[in-house]
């Protein structure tokens, strides 16, 4: 199993997972930050209005100019990440970093 916080915890009816500390890998190691364009306009760098933490899994859900995005990162236990991206209409992503 795989923990990006300080350790695994469990919790009574909800299971194991993380614990939920210490998260500021992801704000070091980020190096790559997207910008969408819809139609003729740029949003640079939007923030996710919501984050989901998992052990082996991320999932943020953004909407921009009423567009809905979601970006699902999974983590394998090699620690190498993939990510898929959908949005509820198209978009252009343009990756700077």
């Amino acid at each position: 199993m795989i923990s990006r916080g300080i350790g695994v915890a469990y919790y009574e009816g909800v299971g194991t997972g993380n614990d939920f500390s210490h998260w500021e890998w992801y704000k070091d190691t980020h190096v790559a930050y997207g910008s969408v364009i819809i139609g003729d306009k740029r949003y640079e760098h939007p923030a996710p209005e919501k984050m989901y933490w998992q052990p082996d899994q991320m999932r943020c859900e953004y909407t921009v100019a009423n567009v809905t995005i979601t970006e699902q990162k999974f983590v394998a236990e090699n620690d190498v990440i993939s990510t898929i991206i959908s949005s509820s209409a198209p978009i252009t992503i343009e990756i700077d970093g």
